[in-house]
């Protein structure tokens, strides 16, 4: 994927909305596209976390364990 496609994407995302160009591309340098097989586990609840991941298209499930203590 080029950079000014993915710059493009970036654009489109909500929390990126209010970035400027200079700022989008800033961000798109650090991007690393993937394509992921559905059902494939991308993180696991307590596990260190080393990415940021945006979904672009597709969607996700998130699973979180039940809680047993009452706060």
């Amino acid at each position: 994927m080029a950079r000014a496609s993915i710059d493009t994407t970036l654009a489109k995302i909500p929390l990126f909305k209010e970035c400027t160009k200079k700022e989008l591309q800033a961000v798109s340098r650090l991007v690393t596209p993937i394509n992921v097989k559905a059902g494939k586990v991308l993180t696991k609840e307590g596990d260190a976390g080393r990415e940021f991941m945006i979904i672009a298209s597709g969607s996700a499930t998130v699973k979180r364990k039940a809680s047993s203590s009452s706060q």
